[in-house]
Parts: structure tokens; C-alpha cells; sequence
């Protein structure tokens, strides 16, 4: 009777992920099962209902986005469901009394006295419906939201009509106090590393650190880990036990679950509630829970039950990579790791953990941690034995001993240089790309079947995926014009080269990075800087730190100014020096590139950085791409007075397939002489929602729309592909279900 459990949980997965038809078939599957084990009725009963249970789960929020309103006017009362207190900003989940089974979402700047779960409050603000991911391998907001009932986000205000009650008021006013006092710890960088262990607070992370966790695979710890809950529940037992057995209780382990189930729970909540951290919460009050009744917790059994606690009030959260990598490296460790003990034990653990999360993170992030086995072994550790206990000691005793939290942070500054170290060692992350996840995961598959079946099964099982999985990698050549809000970032590739044109207007090139991750790139060729405008080199900086780059090309105006000298100051340490494009035609993988409007090349307007006499649109580079099946042209922002002398230079090699709007598609740019001239077939809008500009013109959507230009925009569409082939070039949105074809036009 212990398993049932865990084929209830998986019976509810199969209800709410799988496709409806299978419901029934699963359902008969399971009183079969049910029947050859022996599992009573009620068991089976379990099952059965579970199942229903998550099939119901997903045609209902089917159905309510389906039904979703208008965002409600505002202002609007309702009751605080959640409060997320952030370094810069609270974001408050409230039900409101207009929509019933509906959320809003609200951030506020702070938070006011008594603004806590349970409290009365009335929202301010303009509300919208929250966005999706516009590019693979980024959060898909929207999709988060629609799992929590969330139906408008926004920022406002909220006033406090009536207070939460005192112990939710409590939590949230200790996490604020402890944050308080760990921000002001001691080092900046143990400080900030303490915020991450303890709260899951990672917003103040110097940048060397996250990337040396993430290249040591040990990220999991700075979310408030599995590890340092069960940790703290194991230390306080122990604690309790120590003082049971010196008092002389009959069963000090009493004592020990007493004052263990509390100290977890409380340090769950002031994490606020994460996955991994619930996970353990659970496991850690049905393990105590065994230990006061005297019984033996089956590793399965508690792992399916907390599965179904947590899934039950929504059962999406199984999409969610934080939810996958906590519970299926558990189940791998209780599966498979044994009951080894000592090095040889920890490191067998270490790597069934990691085999059985390698796939994962590869199909999330496109990364995989090859050193993380070696890693945790020592990482892991030292943050969850030493680390994180003093510096929850610290906190405990900060009122009547300060000089404890300075030593906690210095420890973890300490914790973080040995992690950069290890990255160092371990050659840091591959970058394999989201579509080698099978590929990955094939080791981790055949090692379960050998552990289960044997070694000829799991040999024909690897010889049966690794076609199926190198059968998955994506395009050869193609061009994607990535959706960055209000700016370029246009990807080519082609035989395993990359070259970046524009980096997005975004300082910290977020999106841009983890697009990148996805997509498979590690390294790029080049990077291209059309012009000086923020909207088409605000991530360099950022990005040049986190990918090699080998080139840097512009159109020299990012290297004189006021922009020069303090670029160059932040590239310095990257090694990259502004330079300009090749002037030949040159090869690049299957494709040919050739830059046009090069520096000099005639005389432009005006308003040039460090060039009085030029207009800075005007000077964009501009990239002609031609490759198997058509070509490209990247124009850049060229504005009428450009695009006339670059027509006239383009169009004597052959008509443009497909066009990146000059200027976003301003009414300044498109002119009919320059449509004429290059003859597009379809045009790419790189557009950010909703922006200030009101890009694309309607007047010049018109222009395009009168000359049988298909059209595309990435703030509706989402990131575009053009594959190019023999066949033509194939064009397709990330939001968009029709996919284009161009036919090859000839020479």
C-alpha cells in the first residue's frame, strides 16, 4: 500500500498534461494495475479520481481563458492572496470582488503597514492582460499567470482598507527585517550571496557569482534549495533530540520533530513559498509526522503524496522548470541512488542527480552543467553544513549578537570565490541548444533501463534514439529576427557560425541571452552595430560579458563622442575594439554577406556623434544576405535620404525576398523609390508592444500592403524565422500558426 501514492500523482499529470482522449484508456489502465497488485479499491478509487482531477483542472483554465474579460476599471477592492516583497518593488496577487475566480497582479514601490495575505485593499493603476514570450527559450508570463488564475497584471497603488491578520502581517515584516539585516551583513558580495541562500532573494547578485553557480550546475541553491530546508529540519532535530535524551524522554526523537516541523516551516515561508523549498517543506513534515507515529516513510510514497499536495491547487506547475528539476532529482536519488554511504555514496547520488536533470535544464535554458556531479559535492556542502546555518543563526541571534551575520556573510563570500574556482576547472557551461535535450538525456535513459532490465536493452534503446534525437536539431542557415521590445537583435546562422546584428535596447540583454542559450549559441562571430542609437547596441555590454565575440563591426561612431570613451572603458575587459565591416563580399557558412552605406561612402545628413555633418539613421550599416533561395536586406534605421543611394547600389544584384523595415517601419523611411527599386516580397516590422512611436505607421503598413508585401511584426508574431533552402525561404512567427514560402525567383 506504499507506491499507490506515487501512480496517484502520476495519474494526475496524465489527467492534466496528457490529451483528453487518453483519459479513459488511463483510467481502465489503473484498475488493471490496481487488480495485478493487489492495491485496495479505495487506492485504485485514488487513482481513478486523480486523474479526473487533473483532466478537470485543464479544460477549466482552458475554458477561463477562453472567458477572460476586459481588465476592470480601477480603482477596485478586493482581498491580498500573496505578497512577493522584492528589493525594488512588491508585487501584490489580489482577488477581486468584480471579477470572482479572477487575480490581478499589482507592483507597488513598497509596502504599506498591514499589506499582507488576508488584508482588504483597494487597487490603483492602469491593469492589462499579461504578455507572452515572444521568443523561444524566455518566460512565458502570460502562461505563468493563466496557471495562478491571474488575469490582468499592472503597476499602481494599493491602500490598505483592512489589515492582514498579525501572524501573516509577522512573516512578512520578519522578511523584510531579515532582509534588512543581511543586506547590511558585511561584504556587498557575501551580503548579496547570504540574500539568494537564505530569502531566495537574488536581485542583488553581482554577476561573477550567478555565472560561477551556473556554470558549476548549483543555481538550485540560491532559490532556497531543497537542501538547506531539509538541512535546517535535520540540525534542529538533532538539536531536539540531544535535549530529549539529556532530560531523559522515552523518545527523544519527540522533541526533536516538535521543534523541527516549525523551524522548517517558518523557513519556507520567509522564502515565500518556492517550489523546491515546498517540496521539502512537505516531504520533511510527512517524514517528522512518520517519526512521531513510529512508522517508516517510504521515499516514493512521501514524494507521490507531496507531489499530489502540491499539483492539487494547480497542476501546470509541472511545466515549470523549478518544479521538474526538484522532483525528478529527487525521485532519481530514491530510485537509483541507493543506500551507499561515505565519498562513494555522495558522489553516486551527486551524479544520478545530475543525469536525470541534464535533459531538463537543456530543454528549459539550452545549458547543460557538466561539472555540477564534482561540484555539488563540494558546493553543496559547504553552503548547506556551514553556510546557510550560520547565517540563519545570525538572523536568530542578530538582536543579542550583531557580530554573528558579518561572519555568515564573509563565509558566503567565501562560498562564492570557491564556486568561481570550480567554474574555472570545469571549463564552465555547454551551450547544446534546447533541441539536444533527448540527446542528453539519452545517457540518463539507458542507465535506468540497465538498472532495471539490463545492458542489452539499454543498448538498443540508445541505438534507437540517437537517430530520433540528431533528427531534432534545427536549420542549418537561417536569419531570426528576435523580439527585444522597441529595437533590433537579428540572429544569422549558418555552418555552425553565428553573427549578431544589433543587440536590443535592453542594458542587461536579458531576453537576448537566454534566446541565444536556447537557440544553441555559445560564441559569436561577429557582432554587428548598424548605428549609435540605444535601441540597437544597449545589450552589448551585457552580452559581450556573457558570449565570446570575436568581431565587433560599426559604423564607427560607437568609438568617438560622448559614447566613445565610456563603451570603450566597459569593453575593455572583453577585449573588444569597434571596428569596421568588411567592404568585399565574404562567405559565411552557406551564405554570402555584403555591407553597403560603409562609412564615407557619400555624404549623409546631419547629427552624427563626433560627425556634425551626418545624420545618424542615415548612417547605418546595411547588411545584403543572400543565400540558397533568396535573399535579405538589413537596412538598419535609413531614413528617404539613404535609402535612395542604397537602392540603387542593392538592386543591380538581384531583387530582396525579404526586408527588414527600415526605421521600424517609420513614416520616415520606406519611401515608394526604394520599395520600387528592391522589389521585397515580405517585410519584417521588428516593433516592441504597445511602443511610444506607434510603429509601424499605418500609412506605411498601407505602402507595403498596396504592393503585395507579406507582412510581419514581432510585437505581434514574435520572434520571425527565415530558413533558407534550395526550396525558397521558408518564413514562420513564434506566435504565428501559418508558415510562408517564398519559391527561389532565379539568378
Amino acid at each position: 500500500m506504499r507506491i499507490p501514492w506515487f501512480w496517484a500523482a502520476l495519474a494526475l499529470l496524465l489527467g492534466a498534461e496528457g490529451p483528453a482522449w487518453l483519459s479513459l484508456p488511463g483510467a481502465l489502465a489503473f484498475v488493471w494495475l490496481g487488480r495485478r497488485r493487489g492495491w485496495a479499491r479505495s487506492f485504485v478509487g485514488l487513482c481513478v479520481g486523480a486523474l479526473l482531477t487533473g483532466l478537470s483542472a485543464a479544460l477549466s483554465t482552458a475554458a477561463w481563458l477562453d472567458a477572460r474579460p476586459v481588465a476592470p476599471a480601477t480603482p477596485l477592492s478586493g482581498e491580498v492572496l500573496f505578497v512577493d516583497v522584492g528589493a525594488e518593488a512588491a508585487r501584490v496577487t489580489v482577488a477581486p470582488d468584480a471579477a470572482p475566480g479572477h487575480r490581478v497582479r499589482i507592483s507597488v514601490p513598497t509596502r504599506p503597514p498591514g499589506l499582507a495575505p488576508g488584508a482588504r485593499v483597494l487597487v490603483t493603476g492602469a491593469l492589462r492582460r499579461p504578455d507572452p514570450a515572444d521568443n523561444p527559450g524566455t518566460l512565458d508570463f502570460a502562461a505563468w499567470c493563466a496557471r495562478r488564475r491571474i488575469a490582468w497584471v499592472g503597476h499602481g497603488g494599493v491602500e490598505v482598507l483592512s489589515p492582514a491578520g498579525v501572524a501573516a502581517d509577522a512573516v512578512i515584516s520578519t522578511r523584510e527585517a531579515a532582509r534588512g539585516v543581511l543586506s547590511r551583513s558585511g561584504p556587498p558580495e557575501g551580503a548579496a550571496l547570504l540574500l539568494g541562500l537564505l530569502l531566495g532573494d537574488q536581485s542583488q547578485l553581482p554577476p561573477w557569482i550567478a555565472r560561477a553557480f551556473e556554470a558549476t550546475g548549483t543555481t538550485h541553491l540560491l532559490s532556497v534549495s531543497g537542501l538547506h530546508v531539509s538541512g535546517v529540519a535535520v540540525l534542529v532535530f538533532a538539536l531536539g533530540h540531544a535535549l530529549g535524551r539529556r532530560l531523559g524522554a522515552l523518545r527523544p526523537e519527540v522533541p526533536g520533530a516538535l521543534l523541527a516541523l516549525p523551524a522548517s516551516t517558518l523557513f519556507v515561508a520567509l522564502a515565500q513559498f518556492p517550489v523546491a523549498g515546498v517540496r521539502s517543506g512537505l516531504m520533511v513534515v510527512l517524514a517528522l509526522t512518520a517519526k512521531l507515529m513510529a512508522r517508516r516513510a517510504d521515499g516514493r510514497n512521501v514524494l507521490g503524496l507531496t507531489a499530489l499536495v502540491v499539483l492539487a491547487d494547480d497542476p501546470g506547475l509541472v511545466r515549470e522548470p523549478a518544479f521538474q528539476l526538484s522532483f525528478f532529482a529527487v525521485l532519481a536519488l530514491i530510485l537509483f541512488a541507493g543506500d551507499g554511504a561515505g565519498l562513494p555514496g555522495l558522489l553516486r547520488a551527486s551524479v544520478v542527480a545530475s543525469l536525470i536533470t541534464f535533459p531538463v535544464q537543456c530543454a528549459h535554458f539550452g545549458t547543460v552543467a557538466p561539472f555540477s556531479p564534482l561540484a555539488n559535492l563540494i558546493v553543496v556542502p559547504a553552503a548547506s553544513v556551514v553556510v546557510v546555518p550560520l547565517g540563519l543563526l545570525g538572523l536568530v541571534l542578530h538582536p543579542i549578537w550583531p557580530g554573528l551575520t558579518p561572519l555568515a556573510a564573509h563565509a558566503a563570500l567565501g562560498l562564492a570565490c570557491l564556486t568561481e574556482v570550480l567554474a574555472e576547472l570545469g571549463g564552465g557551461l555547454w551551450v547544446p541548444g534546447a533541441w539536444a535535450a533527448l540527446l542528453v538525456g539519452v545517457p540518463g535513459l539507458c542507465g535506468m533501463v540497465y538498472h532495471w532490465v539490463g545492458l542489452r536493452p539499454a543498448l538498443a534503446l540508445g541505438a534507437a534514439l540517437l537517430p530520433v534525437a540528431l533528427g531534432l536539431r534545427p536549420p542549418e542557415t537561417t536569419l531570426d529576427a528576435l523580439a527585444v521590445g522597441q529595437g533590433d537583435a537579428l540572429l544569422l546562422r549558418s555552418g555552425g557560425r553565428a553573427l549578431l546584428v544589433d543587440t536590443g535596447p535592453d542594458p542587461d540583454a536579458t531576453l537576448l541571452r537566454a534566446t541565444l542559450r536556447h537557440a544553441g549559441v555559445s560564441h559569436l562571430d561577429a557582432v554587428v552595430i548598424t548605428h549609435a542609437h540605444p535601441d540597437h547596441f544597449g545589450g552589448l555590454v551585457s552580452l559581450a560579458n556573457a558570449v565570446p565575440i570575436d568581431a565587433l563591426w560599426t559604423n564607427g561612431h560607437l568609438a568617438v563622442g560622448d559614447i566613445g570613451a565610456p563603451l570603450a572603458r566597459l569593453l575593455s575587459p572583453t577585449g573588444l575594439v569597434p571596428a569596421g565591416p568588411p567592404a568585399e563580399v565574404f562567405r559565411f557558412g552557406e551564405l554570402w554577406l555584403r555591407f553597403f552605406n560603409l562609412p564615407g561612402a557619400w555624404d549623409h545628413g546631419e547629427d552624427t556623434p563626433g560627425a556634425p555633418n551626418a545624420n545618424e539613421n542615415d548612417a547605418s550599416l546595411v547588411l545584403r544576405v543572400d543565400g540558397p533561395g533568396g535573399a535579405a536586406l538589413l537596412p538598419g534605421d535609413i531614413e528617404a535620404g539613404a535609402e535612395g543611394p542604397v537602392a540603387d547600389a542593392v538592386a543591380p544584384l538581384g531583387p530582396i525576398d525579404v526586408l527588414k523595415a527600415p526605421h521600424h517601419g517609420s513614416r520616415t523611411s520606406s519611401t515608394p523609390r526604394f520599395l520600387d527599386r528592391i522589389h521585397p516580397r515580405a517585410v519584417i516590422f521588428t516593433t516592441g508592444r504597445a511602443n511610444r512611436f506607434r510603429f509601424p505607421r499605418p500609412q506605411i503598413q498601407a505602402r507595403y500592403a498596396e504592393r503585395g508585401v507579406a507582412q510581419w511584426q514581432t510585437d505581434t508574431d514574435g520572434a520571425v524565422r527565415v530558413e533558407f533552402s534550395e526550396s525558397g525561404l521558408k518564413m514562420s512567427g513564434y506566435h504565428r500558426e501559418n508558415t510562408a514560402l517564398l519559391a527561389p525567383r532565379g539568378p
